[in-house]
């Protein structure tokens, strides 16, 4: 049986080649994750409710200004550089990096300035604290948006590893060393403004490591052919993918903005307790996206369905054992993790934590349908399913947050993420005839 299991794990076969890029991406994304709730947890317990949620306020504003800057590129990015080294279009690949690095630069600086511009006009509206925090956060919008871009590059590359480790593992590791040091030096107490300056200092340094990455990974023939542009189609597609990057940023931001508009910050910085453990249910899934993304474009594109949905469907199976797995934890042992973990302060968590695991769980059973129609050339139809779950997400958080709280925002969120990717595993089924979800029930006897 070892044996068996060696041989099918060192083989060149598809299903290989996701067992290994799939356990390395979530070794990087369980890293990555743990750091990150390491971060949480010291920022929650030196903090304090108060503290902690006015910098998860101000982290939810900073990626929702994040987003036009991207302008929907980075998954432009994976899918063209998957194409365009299937096809060695390299000269395609360096202009469409080239192109899209100029137009996230420009964005991002754009987006930064009149955000600064913006803050200092209504510097009278905020407390010293909200307004150094934002001050910060701002520095985050280019740094983000370009990080992404390059570790769109690395992914569609199938370099999946080095697009997620300046992110998920170099960026929190440095934070992390940044809070244990001025924690041990004791001189000063830590606050929401300067453990934003520690994350964004961490950020520029992740973000010029992921740079040299990118400098070492990519091909050797973008040296030998001259850029080549495509732009009219570029243009064509960035449009809806750009709406739907955005989108998708803004559903998972709604809640936390929304707590942050109608109710206090200390509620914020309990919700958002509950959103981090939750991140462990989702591991599975964000894990397998970066994994699946560069495969589902190239088999789109040469059309081989059977494999698109060999990659669908067991990519569903991982995400959804993972997300189940953690939800089973939680709704047996949440308050006692959280007490254990963040402190009984944030005990009031544990209700707002069950509910989005198991909205974690149903979107990791339905399904990787945003990304399969996105790779392969059906991002209109996640763009609509994207704004009508806008639409459904912002008015259940407008209805349920002043009547429950936190409470209400975990169930707007869960019923809004029930909704999307119903939604989205029917489109898949009626564009490409695949079953995306973990049952696989597939029509097509070739596919097992």
């Amino acid at each position: 049986m070892l044996n068996k299991v060696l041989k099918q794990f060192q083989s060149d076969g598809l299903k290989s080649s996701l067992i290994r890029g799939g356990l390395a991406s979530i070794a990087i994304k369980v890293s990555g994750l743990s750091f990150s709730l390491l971060t949480a947890i010291i920022l929650a317990r030196t903090l304090g409710p108060e503290q902690y949620g006015v910098y998860s306020y101000v982290l939810a504003i900073v990626s929702v200004l994040a987003i036009p800057a991207m302008f929907g590129l980075p998954s432009l990015i994976v899918r063209e550089t998957a194409k365009a080294e299937v096809k060695q279009e390299w000269g395609l690949m360096r202009g469409l990096w080239s192109w899209a690095n100029r137009i996230t630069a420009s964005l991002s600086l754009l987006i930064a300035l009149t955000a600064a511009v913006v803050l200092w006009l209504n510097r009278d509206s905020f407390s010293q604290i909200q307004f150094l925090t934002f001050a910060w956060g701002i520095a985050f919008i280019p740094l983000s948006a370009l990080a992404a871009l390059r570790g769109a590059s690395l992914r569609g590359l199938r370099k999946v590893i080095q697009g997620q480790l300046p992110e998920q593992v170099l960026k929190p590791l440095l934070f992390i060393v940044a809070l244990v040091v001025v924690s041990l030096l004791g001189n000063n107490k830590l606050t929401a403004v300067s453990a934003m300056m520690f994350n964004a200092l961490s950020a520029g340094v992740a973000f010029l490591f992921g740079a040299w990455l990118l400098s070492t990974e990519k091909p050797e023939q973008l040296k030998k052919n001259s850029k080549e542009y495509n732009k009219k189609a570029w243009i064509a597609s960035v449009g809806p993918l750009a709406m739907i990057g955005g989108l998708d940023v803004l559903v998972t931001q709604t809640d936390v903005i929304m707590l942050g508009i109608f109710r206090t910050a200390e509620e914020v910085g309990v919700y958002r307790v509950a959103a981090q453990g939750a991140m462990l249910a989702a591991i599975g899934i964000s894990a397998t996206n970066m994994v699946i993304a560069p495969y589902i474009s190239k088999f789109a594109h040469s059309n081989d369905i059977v494999n698109l949905e060999k990659v669908a469907k067991q990519s569903a199976r991982i995400s959804f054992l993972v997300a189940f797995s953690a939800t089973l934890v939680f709704a047996v042992f949440g308050k006692e993790v959280i007490a254990l973990v963040f402190g009984e302060i944030y005990v009031n968590a544990y209700l707002p934590l069950v509910l989005l695991a198991i909205g974690q769980t149903v979107h990791a059973g339905l399904g990787a349908g945003g990304s399969v129609l996105n790779m392969s050339g059906y991002e209109k139809g996640t763009l609509i399913t994207l704004v009508l779950a806008a639409i459904c997400n912002v008015v259940l958080n407008w209805f349920f947050i002043p009547l429950w709280g936190i409470l209400g925002a975990a169930w707007a969120t869960l019923l809004s993420i029930i909704f999307r990717k119903i939604v989205l595993w029917f489109l898949v089924y009626k564009y490409l005839k695949i079953d995306s979800s973990a049952l696989g029930l597939s029509l097509n006897k070739n596919i097992t």
